[in-house]
């Protein structure tokens, strides 16, 4: 009997279908995840911006920045990330062309303001800009420095105890920095917020440069701002987030002298915002006042207190200084602010800055706002974990603390991380975001019945995420400015 021939065709099939899915494996299904991911991060920064420099970013940075909103973010390929570049670029191209050339001359800023779309919301001609601009003198509301250099100490606590003030006393100046390099309409935002600190105490305005401070002048004037109250510092600046990188100022028992306590900075553990680093040892000199450098990564929105010896942070202290033992920060606290207690929270699933500015507020020595979400939330467990450790600690009066819960609005993107504890308390007024939605008005109530003697004014930061009034804003003790 003849042997029949075993066929190859279903063998080189199998084979070719082998080859056909390690092909989609490797090539095919990565480039489509990156894609994806690609998609959905501009997509979020078109629709919600996030407040962040892009143009200094690099790749790594660009990639930890996506990886907040995208935990996939390990699957997005070089040439995705180089897309997305490019792609940012587009979106922000005045604001990424004046961060990476700058601006030195009134023409540069007109075009600058043209081409941002400022002109445009002014309802100015360049003609009209390029001679008001002209006519500016930067020097008249610039603030006066008072030395070129400053006493500096790297690596040595002050020598005095001291003590951190909270922040319901009082207050005589709050520093903003002025968004730059961000889209037009984040201009407005900040005009309404010095708008509300003028009224209280000076604005202290950070801005790269004169010509800077000139637009600046001519758009708060433009929109009816009297200037008497705002002084402007020159500071090569990317961010806005003056709470997590400007110098904290803590008085010493001795003649009530003021210390600057300098608070290195490492946004969302992007290193390339070397710029905002730098701002303390500027303020420093501007102020002649001694600052000390801190020795860890704290960012000023992970540490809130009462202003008697109690601070409060979150565990991503522990992320950001991973050698830094309890017992360590604890002697850190204790020698650069002065504090007796320290309270620490684990950090809050999801929460893109692990700050406790974002859930927790002190609003007197006794009283502190905890934020609060409903039971299907993934910060539910532990927002009330904090509520429920804060009614059980003694506060300094020896009493304990009293809990007041400030519900959370509901948002569009997780990103956004809305929040009514990002406040302001500056002297009679505090100054409270509010986003344009229904819960609004339940927060600005709370406000008004547990701090009756203040005037309560929401703000409306709705194009911000991940941040708002407190964290734009680092106020000085009135005690400074006698």
């Amino acid at each position: 009997m003849k042997k029949q021939k075993s066929s190859k065709k279903p063998f080189i099939v199998l084979v070719f279908v082998i080859i056909m899915a390690l092909f989609a494996t490797e090539l095919v299904l990565p480039a489509i995840k990156s894609k994806l991911i690609e998609n959905r991060f501009l997509n979020t920064i078109k629709t919600v911006p996030i407040p962040l420099p892009y143009h200094s970013y690099t790749k790594d940075d660009m990639r930890e920045l996506i990886g907040i909103l995208d935990t996939n973010v390990w699957n997005i390929t070089e040439a995705g990330l180089e897309r997305v570049q490019t792609e940012i670029k587009k979106i922000y191209a005045p604001q990424w062309e004046a961060a990476y050339y700058g601006i030195d001359s009134d023409k540069a800023m007109v075009k600058f303001m043209t081409d941002s779309g400022l002109l445009e919301k002014m309802r100015l001609d360049e003609e009209e800009t390029l001679r008001r601009l002209q006519a500016i003198d930067a020097a008249n509301h610039a603030f006066q420095a008072r030395s070129v250099s400053t006493e500096y100490y790297p690596l040595n606590p002050p020598s005095t105890p001291v003590r951190y003030p909270g922040e319901y006393e009082p207050i005589g100046a709050v520093f903003v920095s002025w968004p730059v390099y961000h889209l037009a309409e984040d201009w407005s935002v900040h005009l309404n917020l010095v708008s509300e600190i003028v009224t209280e105490a000076e604005a202290w305005v950070l801005v790269p440069n004169e010509f800077w401070q000139k637009a600046v002048e001519l758009y708060l004037t433009e929109n009816q701002i009297e200037l008497s109250n705002i002084k402007f510092f020159h500071i090569p600046i990317n961010d806005i987030w003056a709470r997590d990188f400007m110098p904290i100022t803590v008085t010493t028992g001795i003649n009530s002298d003021h210390v600057l306590i300098w608070n290195p900075y490492q946004p969302l553990g992007l290193r390339s915002l070397m710029h905002d680093n730098e701002a303390s040892a500027v303020i420093g000199a501007y102020l002649n006042m001694p600052i000390h450098r801190l020795p860890i990564v704290i960012e000023g929105g992970n540490i809130i207190t009462d202003g008697r010896g109690t601070i409060l942070m979150m565990e991503s202290v522990y992320e950001n200084n991973p050698e830094v033992s309890r017992k360590d920060l604890e002697k850190i606290m204790t020698d650069y602010f002065g504090a007796s207690r320290l309270i620490t929270f684990s950090v809050v699933p999801s929460e893109a800055c692990g700050h406790v500015d974002m859930v927790a507020k002190f609003i007197d020595a006794n009283t502190i706002m905890v934020a609060q979400v409903s039971e299907d939330h993934p910060w539910y467990n532990s927002l009330e974990n904090i509520a429920t450790t804060l009614a059980h600690t003694d506060s300094v009066n020896g009493t304990k603390y009293k809990i007041i819960r400030i519900p959370l609005p509901k948002t569009t993107h997780p990103v956004q991380e809305w929040t009514y504890l990002n406040s302001l308390t500056l002297n009679n007024k505090v100054i409270v975001p509010v986003y344009g939605v229904e819960e609004d008005e339940v927060a600005l109530e709370a406000y008004r019945k547990a701090m009756p003697e203040h005037t309560v004014i929401g703000l409306n930061e709705r194009n911000y995420g991940a941040g708002a009034v407190h964290c734009q804003t680092k106020e000085v003790p009135a005690s400074f400015m006698r």
